[in-house]
């Protein structure tokens, strides 16, 4: 029996009886997560591509075992358990990355692999920067290098996902790392913050709501792009790539649900912001305070 397999948009190509069991568990594992090599067996005996096929546990095992940058079995050496192992990342150096095969990651926008991907999400008027896509030169062949040339981009979502998942669970499970939520700094906008590494985000507040009446000569940060606040937005899966507006649109989602609360009265709000501001700056001195300093 021949076996095919269909590049997209182009010929149908043979390929070898191991290389159609293994995208064919790939398709199945897809779907299920895990199973039994029996149980996989079962699986695709009953797949509608593979009727009349004659195939054994003990003869799926050592095909699956041949592939291991592909499969994780795990259990009983009887009937281990099956799932897919990706071992494949997305690039952090996109713009800058010299490409295969000095990188071996996917050039692809890592926030559309977690469907958090602003400009997806909200619709911006500017495209994202980054591609949605597998089907650049580049990511071709880091597929075929890692063997995963015939898996469906859904598939490879969510196996970046549940991967991102667990190391995030780690990451907080680990007793040397709390993940903090996020949240404005209070003693920065109060007064100052004297942590060295604080976990909190180091933005104007009034700025974040889009209510600072200051502007420039604000003493509080309103720069989106500093250090401190990427890694606090990184580690918090948002979007980076977005101008400005996007990216403060994104984070009052997260800290206010999406809608701004309104302070009690705008003689409040701008009495506290007045206060804020007027720890860092000092009063304006004028002609007759002076004269009266002179005279005490």
């Amino acid at each position: 029996m021949a076996y095919l397999r269909r590049e997209a948009g182009g010929p149908q190509t043979p390929m070898t009886f191991s290389q159609f069991i293994k995208e064919t568990a790939e398709r199945i594992l897809g779907r299920e997560k895990c199973l039994t090599v029996s149980g996989l067996t079962m699986a695709i005996k009953n797949d509608p591509c593979c009727k009349y096929l004659q195939l054994k546990p003990l003869s799926l095992q050592k095909i699956l075992q041949g592939y291991s940058e592909s499969f994780s079995l795990k259990g009983s050496q009887e009937d281990p358990n099956v799932s897919l192992h990706l071992s494949i990342d997305v690039c952090d150096n996109v713009r800058n990355c010299p490409g295969f095969p000095q990188c071996k990651d996917l050039h692809i926008c890592k926030y559309f692999m977690l469907d958090n991907c602003i400009h997806t999400k909200r619709k911006t008027r500017k495209p994202c920067p980054y591609p949605h896509t597998l089907s650049s030169k580049h990511n071709r062949k880091v597929l075929q290098h890692h063997h995963l040339l015939y898996m469906d981009l859904p598939t490879i979502k969510k196996m970046i996902q549940e991967e991102s998942g667990d190391k995030t669970q780690s990451t907080c499970t680990s007793p040397t790392h709390e993940h903090v939520p996020l949240k404005l700094c209070y003693y920065y906008n109060r007064r100052a913050c004297e942590r060295e590494n604080c976990s909190y985000l180091h933005l104007c507040e009034f700025f974040v709501k889009g209510t600072c009446k200051f502007g420039r000569r604000c003493k509080k940060s309103h720069d989106v792009h500093s250090r401190q606040v990427q890694e606090i937005l990184s580690e918090n899966n948002l979007d980076l790539d977005g101008d400005v507006e996007d990216i403060l649109e994104s984070l009052r989602e997260e800290l206010y649900g999406g809608s701004v609360e309104e302070e009690e009265s705008d003689e409040e709000e701008d009495e506290e912001q007045i206060e804020v501001y007027s720890q860092h700056c000092p009063p304006r001195r004028s002609y007759t305070n002076f004269r009266r300093g002179d005279r005490h």
